[in-house]
């Protein structure tokens, strides 16, 4: 029975390196042939509903613009879009980049039920086996992170950024949360502050808005 269970442990560590492996040198060679220097983390649900559909326009509205600002820009000074490469408000990221003629970086994560997005092209996306290797790229070189509403994937996503920078593993950038009403219910910021578990400092950073145009404004 030890021997037995042994050469299991040893079948799931090789697995488990395996994947590693993979999920470290595949973006690496993604950010290294295509200069990435600067992005812009976009985070939204990816799922598609009624609810969803004024700020999946949003989404597409605000990549297409920056897309099109990063066309005209030298190739080390390019902000490139990252997202989950997913559906909802990860698809209209690709595909406002793509209307601009730029490519999206996808990093999603391996899930059979959920595919990569139509407008997203498979030489700019990798899906991960290990989340924590995949908050790694996905925040790697991010001048800011935009978030638009979102279930418990979104919410982990971005909690677990502000965590980092509050730990000092990640430099602070602004973190702009798309969606006063939404946000203001599912991340009360001030509630935390008020209860003292965490300090105005540890959220600084971050800024409610409503209007496109405000997040341009400051980004770019």
């Amino acid at each position: 029975m030890k021997a037995v269970a042994q050469h299991q442990f040893s079948v799931e560590s090789e697995y488990l390196l395996k994947n590693a492996k993979r999920d470290i040198l595949s973006p690496e060679e993604i950010f290294r042939k295509n200069h990435v220097s600067r992005t812009l983390v976009i985070l939204g649900s990816s799922r598609c509903t009624p609810q969803m559909e004024p700020y999946m326009a949003n989404a597409r509205q605000l990549a297409h613009s920056v897309a099109q600002w990063s066309a005209k820009q030298r190739p080390e000074n390019k902000l490139w879009l990252v997202s989950g490469g997913k559906s909802g408000i990860m698809e209209q990221v690709s595909q406002g980049a793509l209307l601009a003629g730029e490519k999206s970086l996808g990093f999603g994560f391996r899930l059979e039920s959920h595919g990569v997005n139509q407008h997203q092209d498979d030489d700019f996306t990798h899906l991960f086996t290990d989340l924590g290797i995949r908050d790694y790229w996905l925040y790697k070189n991010s001048e800011a992170i935009v978030a638009f509403p979102g279930g418990l994937g979104t919410i982990m996503e971005l909690t677990d950024s502000l965590l980092h920078m509050q730990l000092g593993m990640r430099k602070k950038v602004p973190m702009f949360l798309f969606g006063s009403k939404f946000w203001n219910s599912a991340l009360n910021t001030k509630l935390l502050i008020q209860h003292k578990v965490a300090s105005e400092e540890d959220l600084d950073q971050i800024k409610i808005c409503d209007r496109v145009e405000e997040i341009i404004c400051n980004i770019m």
